[in-house]
Formats: C-alpha cells, sequence, structure tokens
C-alpha cells in the first residue's frame, strides 16, 4: 500500500521546507510515499487563496517546474545547491534526505497539455483528473514526446487518473448517488462543467459492467493507477462501494499468478 498526495499546490509551499516534510514522510510511510504536485487553481472565479499567499497567479507554471527541480536538488545532495528565479539556495545541507532513491516519485497533477509536458519532462507521473479515455491517450502521447525529447524514457512515467466514482447494482443507483457531487462541481473554477454528461464522460459511474467497460476505456488509454474519489453519504455505502470494487473489479484486472 503506497500513500499518495494529489496534489500539492506547488507554488503556494516554499520548496525547502516541502522537500524536508515530504523526506521525513516517506520515512514514516517506510518509502511509500508518491508526491503529488501541482499549479492549483482557484477554487471559485472570485476566490483569492493566491492573493492570500502571496503568489501571482500568472507565474504558477514556473514556479512550479522551479520547485520541482529544487525539491529533487535537496534529496539527492549532501549539499544542496539550486539556483533559480523564483527560488535559489547553495550548500545547503538539509536532512533527512528521502528513504526511497534517488527520491519519492513525484506525479504532476492538471488536465493540461502543459501539464501532460511537465509529466513528461519532469516527473515520475502524470495524474489528472476530468479527462475522457481519449482525452488520456492524447496526453498520454505527449508525456511520451515530451519524455523522449528531455532524453529521459516515456515508460518511466506513470500514466494515472484521478476519477469520482459510483459503483453499484444498477446504473441509475450509482449515477443518481453521484449526481449532487457533479452538481456541486459545476460552481468550480477547475473545470467549466455546464452540463451533467460532461462529467458522465469523464469519471466512473454505473452497475458492475458499466464500471469494467469505462476501466478498459482509460486502461486501453494507458493508464495504469487510478486514484478514485468514492462518492458515498453514509459509511455503509462506502463499504458496499469498496467490497463492489473489491469482488466485482479489481480481479478482472489482477495478472494471473503463474
Amino acid at each position: 500500500m503506497q500513500l499518495g498526495v494529489a496534489c500539492l499546490v506547488l507554488p503556494c509551499r516554499n520548496p525547502v521546507y516541502a522537500a524536508k516534510q515530504t523526506a521525513t514522510l516517506d520515512h514514516l510511510t517506510g518509502g511509500r510515499l508518491i508526491v503529488g504536485v501541482g499549479l492549483g487553481s482557484k477554487a471559485t472565479y472570485v476566490s483569492k487563496e493566491f492573493e492570500a499567499f502571496g503568489v501571482p497567479f500568472g507565474k504558477r507554471a514556473p514556479m512550479t517546474d522551479e520547485y520541482m527541480d529544487a525539491m529533487k536538488a535537496i534529496w539527492t545532495q549532501s549539499h544542496a545547491s539550486y539556483e533559480g528565479k523564483h527560488v535559489s539556495f547553495h550548500d545547503a545541507e538539509i536532512f533527512p534526505k528521502p528513504l526511497q532513491r534517488p527520491h519519492p516519485p513525484v506525479w504532476v497533477g492538471g488536465w493540461t497539455d502543459h501539464a501532460a509536458a511537465r509529466a513528461g519532462r519532469r516527473g515520475e507521473g502524470w495524474i489528472p483528473g476530468w479527462l475522457s479515455p481519449a482525452e488520456m491517450a492524447r496526453g498520454a502521447g505527449i508525456v511520451r514526446e515530451a519524455a523522449e525529447h528531455a532524453g529521459r524514457d516515456p515508460d518511466g512515467v506513470t500514466i494515472a487518473v484521478e476519477k469520482l466514482a459510483s459503483i453499484a447494482r444498477t446504473r441509475d443507483e450509482a449515477v443518481e448517488r453521484a449526481l449532487p457531487t457533479i452538481q456541486t462541481s459545476t460552481t468550480t473554477y477547475e473545470r467549466d462543467v455546464d452540463d451533467i454528461q460532461f462529467a458522465l464522460d469523464r469519471h466512473i459511474f454505473g452497475s458492475v459492467d458499466d464500471v469494467r467497460r469505462r476501466v478498459d476505456e482509460f486502461v486501453d488509454a494507458g493508464v495504469r493507477h487510478f486514484e478514485l474519489k468514492l462518492i458515498y453519504p453514509t459509511m455503509d455505502l462506502l463499504l458496499a462501494h469498496m467490497e463492489l470494487w473489491a469482488d466485482e473489479i479489481m480481479p478482472h484486472y489482477r495478472a494471473p499468478r503463474s
């Protein structure tokens, strides 16, 4: 079992402190940490959280790139040095170093082409939300191309997805349970969700057969890791969700034992 963070809004973090925190967490988890990072987006069109952090919204991308590189420098160098426009330090002796070598995998969040390219150039994984299987296949191609252009092994970058999920014995029951959460998401800044079908085409809702078909579509698009945001109004329904996934979905994808 691994512990993943999806995702740290990296421009709003001190990268030196974040590197120290995540290295400590890597030790506490026995080397099982995945560090998810992203630019972040406003919660709503009018929210002011980036202003509260003193972060220029339009400079999030170059800040994220530099912060990723700076954190890896701290993780991998005994006396770390990094020189950038947004962060710089020299001969910094910062411990602990991560348990994983050379460092915990860094997965890039974000559904844009720029996020996919960033994952290919700098990350060990790409974990977007709100993309359809066809859009994931296209993005996976961008990841591969960017990795090759940067002289990196594209097969070393995990293609993952973050999905809202609702599974039940019938499709109607699963969709009905998911609708309130989908409707709430229409008010966020992350994606302009102007109709319910947009979400239904991109997340994982339905009966066991529906869910298997949708997961197959993502697997065919190159996805190898699923982070599921299960939608449940009660703990009993959460357990029912998990039991259906464990009994009806996961065995379908387990490799046969030799």
